[in-house]
C-alpha cells in the first residue's frame, strides 16, 4: 500500500501487507457486517462486492484500459467546491 498525493506515488511511505486474497474478504464481511448487523452475507456476497468495486491492475496498459472504462463522478463539496 502506498500514499499519493498530487497524482505521484509516496514510495517511501509505502508498506507490505503479508495478507491478500481470502484475507481481504473476510476482512471486508468483517466491516459489512459490523456496519450493518441486520444484513446477512455469505461469502459469494462479499466476493461479488469486492470484485465490483475493487480491482487490481497488472501493468500500466491494463491500469489505463480499467481507467478509462470506468464512469467520471462528479462530486460536490457542501462548500460548494
Amino acid at each position: 500500500i502506498a500514499p499519493v498525493c498530487e497524482g505521484a506515488v509516496q514510495h517511501i511511505a509505502s508498506r507490505r501487507f503479508e495478507i491478500g486474497g481470502s484475507d481481504l474478504t473476510r476482512l471486508l464481511a468483517q466491516e459489512l457486517q459490523q456496519s450493518n448487523p441486520s444484513i446477512n452475507l455469505n461469502i459469494a456476497d462479499v466476493e461479488k462486492l469486492k470484485e465490483q468495486y475493487a480491482c487490481c491492475a497488472e501493468d500500466q496498459r491494463s491500469y489505463n484500459e480499467k481507467r478509462k472504462a470506468c464512469q467520471v463522478e462528479k462530486h460536490t463539496l457542501p462548500d460548494g467546491q
